[in-house]
């Protein structure tokens, strides 16, 4: 029988992963069984893909999302880096992007996705930054 912890931590999980909120490669999975509803897996993945956007410069935004890692460039266990150049609008959204810097087409289109997601305040409309976006792989029992 799965206790009450395990089966809260399951159903968080879960609905982490249907909002989008917890990426879905390299993550704790879910499995349902009829018997005991959800439960959660004894060991640990031995790898996960850890993404992250880096702004340069003091003007950081509001609201920032974390790039999903390519699942076919995880499966690879191929780290990434993407440098993308933007202008803020006057909404605080993100204007055109301009690629500058990439580690191959996957990661340039989820970085991309991501910073659809980013805000600004709306007085910091007109400037042109920079981010980078990393894409790391970490395996279980390394140090670094």
């Amino acid at each position: 029988m799965v206790n009450y912890s395990e089966r809260m931590t399951s159903i968080l999980a879960l609905i982490f992963v249907l909002a989008g909120i917890a990426p879905l490669t390299g993550c704790m999975t879910t499995t349902v069984t009829s018997r005991s509803g959800f439960e959660v897996p004894t060991e640990a993945p031995k790898t996960r893909g850890v993404t992250r956007l880096i702004f340069a410069g003091d003007v950081q935004p509001v609201v920032r999302i974390s790039p999903h890692y390519p699942d076919k460039e995880f499966k690879r266990e191929r780290e990434g880096r993407v440098v993308i150049e933007f202008t803020i609008l006057a909404t605080g959204q993100i204007g055109q992007l301009r690629l500058i810097e990439s580690s191959g087409e996957d990661f340039a289109e989820a970085a991309g996705m991501a910073m659809r997601g980013v805000l600004f305040q709306p007085g910091y409309a007109g400037q042109t930054l920079r981010v980078e976006a990393q894409f790391l792989i970490l395996r279980a029992g390394a140090s670094g």
